[in-house]
């Protein structure tokens, strides 16, 4: 956490995916700036790339929005965003629920 409860946080995945044309790997990072607005509920801004194949490159978006605890191990969100790069500019809306598990307790078996 850095001054004044502003968030940092980054991601990046890799997976590995077999169809019609064989093999391919998909790439996607992000990066997350959140703050707490009070009453549990926080507030974030995101961007978010993903390349899906070399002929189209890296897609991007920006999305803002909130998010509230279910919980100790889980959240609900609700953001709006919008396409910058790659595919074609397109507003978007969503709302997500997330569940946090540590694998590291199964890992230690």
């Amino acid at each position: 956490m850095w001054r004044g409860g502003v968030v940092l946080g980054a991601n990046f995945n890799v997976s590995s995916l077999v169809g019609e044309r064989g093999r391919s790997w998909e790439r996607a990072h992000s990066l997350t700036v959140g703050h707490a607005l009070g009453e549990a509920w926080s507030g974030f801004v995101e961007t978010y790339s993903q390349r899906i194949d070399r002929a189209h490159g890296y897609a991007t978006a920006v999305d803002a929005g909130v998010t509230h605890p279910v919980g100790r191990h889980a959240q609900v969100d609700a953001y709006v965003g919008r396409t910058v790069r790659g595919a074609r500019a397109e507003w978007f809306i969503g709302v997500g629920f997330s569940v946090q598990q540590s694998l590291l307790p199964m890992l230690r078996r």
